[in-house]
């Protein structure tokens, strides 16, 4: 149940002294609250603030919110041009869980693999790679209509059509020259079922470290073949 008076109270001190209520890890106990039941919506005004350390002790909150912070997808999606890689990384974690109400949070998802921040670009592909091809066709859509002739339609056109695409067509992703057409290689090769474990053992011996990486993950997650 929610304690209404310790929640305001809490949001108050993240009002009148936001650095010192991040810095304190304050946050987690207002998190608590909202996990008891303090409305979700309560947190958009904080995501939209002009204050550093409103915004980010909001996204810290939200991010860890699940299933309940879907609502606050459009909300968030002016993070994604922020220059903070902390913020965006945030952001990232509540675009995926609210991505089926607003394909523009994917294309952000898509956007992100391109980012000169490593930790940013190699979280993006993972997230990504967790939707099932079927479910990117709106995201698809929206490039399309914007950039019909980047990269990131291309790769995403062939993410959706994966299940379709010869094992050669694959490779030749993730040999590319272009890193973003590799990136998308290696989200491809998830879900080569029947080659998947062959593709997974070409991203593990790429000189290029993101698709080492994204294959390392897959095998942690269970999502290899034999």
């Amino acid at each position: 149940m929610v304690d209404y008076t310790k929640a305001e109270m809490l949001t108050r001190r993240l009002e009148s002294s936001p650095q010192r209520f991040f810095e304190s890890g304050a946050w987690s106990a207002l998190l608590e609250q909202y996990f008891n039941g303090y409305p979700v919506e309560t947190l958009r005004p904080w995501l939209a603030s002009d204050d550093y350390y409103v915004r980010k002790s909001a996204l810290c909150i939200a991010s860890e919110l699940g299933i309940e912070a879907a609502l606050l997808v459009e909300d968030i999606l002016p993070v994604f041009a922020s220059t903070d890689p902390e913020l965006v990384y945030y952001a990232l974690d509540i675009a995926i869980i609210g991505s089926h109400l607003c394909p523009e949070a994917l294309v952000e998802i898509a956007h992100t693999m391109d980012s000169e921040n490593e930790f940013l670009r190699r979280r993006a592909m993972v997230l990504l790679s967790t939707k099932r091809p079927k479910y990117l066709v709106p995201a698809l859509e929206a490039l399309q209509a914007h950039e019909p002739d980047g990269e990131h339609a291309k790769g995403l056109l062939s993410l959706v059509n994966a299940s379709q695409l010869s094992v050669e067509t694959a490779r030749s992703f993730i040999l590319s020259a272009r890193p973003l057409l590799r990136r998308y290689g290696a989200l491809i090769a998830v879900h080569k079922e029947e080659s998947r474990s062959g593709l997974l053992k070409l991203l593990e011996a790429s000189d290029d470290g993101d698709l080492r990486y994204f294959a390392n993950n897959v095998r942690l997650d269970g999502r290899c073949g034999n």
